[in-house]
C-alpha cells in the first residue's frame, strides 16, 4: 500500500496542494527517482538491491499494483499507471 504510507510519513497534507492524491504520489516518485522514497527511519534499505527501486534516468512507463483506485498520470515524459490492486479477496 504505497500510498497509504506515503501519505502516513507526508510533511505536508497532500490534499491541501493538490486536488488529486495519485498525481501527488506520481510527482514525489518522478521527483525523487525512487520508487519508495521514504526516510531510513520508516523502512529499512538493502543497500545491496536498492538499485532496482531507482528511477534514473526516467522511464518511458511505471506501472504500480498499488491499493489505490485506477489512475494514469504523465509527468516528465513518463506515463505512470496504477492498474489498482492485483488481488480480490486473496484470490487473482
Amino acid at each position: 500500500d504505497l500510498l497509504g504510507k506515503m501519505r502516513k510519513y507526508s510533511v505536508l497534507d497532500p490534499a491541501k496542494e493538490t486536488e488529486d492524491i495519485s498525481e501527488h504520489l506520481v510527482t514525489t516518485l518522478v521527483s525523487q527517482a525512487h520508487l519508495f522514497p521514504l526516510p531510513l527511519a520508516f523502512h529499512p534499505i538493502l543497500w545491496a538491491y536498492d538499485h532496482a527501486l531507482s528511477l534514473y534516468p526516467v522511464p518511458d512507463a511505471v506501472f504500480l499494483g498499488d491499493r489505490h483506485e485506477q489512475f494514469d498520470w504523465t509527468l516528465e515524459d513518463c506515463l505512470c499507471l496504477n492498474p489498482s490492486s492485483f488481488s480480490d479477496g486473496f484470490k487473482f
